[in-house]
Formats: C-alpha cells, sequence, structure tokens
C-alpha cells in the first residue's frame, strides 16, 4: 500500500471512531399568528436515547427572533416547544437536531388563546 493509500485508511478510521455526530436540520413552512394567538414550534424526541437540540423561530429574512436560545436537552421519549406572540409577518421554525430525522418529529402550531380554540393550523416540518 503506498502513502496515499495509508494516509486515506487512517483518516478513514479516525473519522470513524471520532464520536463524529450526526445532526439534521428540519423546516417548518410559514405561519401567520394573528393578536389572538402563538406559534408553538413543538419537537419530539423519538429515540430512546436523550438529544440535544436547538429551536429557532424565524423570520421571512432568515433572522432568529425567537426559540430555544441555544441548544437544548431533550429526554427520550418526550416533547417541548417553544412559542412566539403575535407577529406581523408569517414566521416559521427551525429544528436543528441531534441524529437523523428519523428521530425526531416537529411541526408548527398556530394556537389561538382568545377565545379558547387551541391549534387553528398546524403543519410537519422537513
Amino acid at each position: 500500500m503506498n502513502i496515499w493509500g495509508v494516509l486515506t485508511t487512517a483518516t478513514a478510521l479516525v473519522l470513524a471512531f471520532s464520536g463524529v455526530t450526526q445532526a439534521a436540520t428540519l423546516f417548518s413552512p410559514p405561519l401567520l399568528p394573528s393578536s389572538s394567538s402563538t406559534l408553538s414550534c413543538e419537537l419530539a424526541n423519538l429515540s430512546t436515547r436523550d438529544r440535544t437540540a436547538e429551536i429557532q423561530v424565524l423570520d421571512l429574512d432568515g433572522n432568529v427572533v425567537g426559540g430555544s436560545g441555544g441548544t437544548i436537552t431533550l429526554a427520550a421519549g418526550t416533547t417541548t416547544a417553544f412559542a412566539t406572540g403575535a407577529a406581523s409577518n408569517p414566521v416559521r421554525c427551525k429544528f436543528i437536531v441531534e441524529g437523523g430525522k428519523d428521530d425526531f418529529r416537529a411541526s408548527v402550531c398556530v394556537f389561538q388563546f382568545s377565545p379558547p380554540v387551541g391549534c387553528t393550523a398546524a403543519v410537519e416540518a422537513r
């Protein structure tokens, strides 16, 4: 084996055993919460172990306007949500998750609280 073969094999072994964590990103479509509703970004960890995630609420220009404020740990089998109030323009949710997309379910819900109706619009993040 020549030097390039040795270096390629060594690099592959280092990467394989370095514990490089797979990450995935999911986005919801934009929704517009009214003055009597909130937008809730909801994330469920379907895996059998604790996973880290970050939830961001983005405006149409991609600016972060709310969310988890950094990385959070989501226990196996649990769900969390972060809400934002009324907005003058549509907002969307971005979910940055540890592991593959199959380890999570993410959605966004417009929750009407006055009068108390509940979730009036919900869509899956992909």
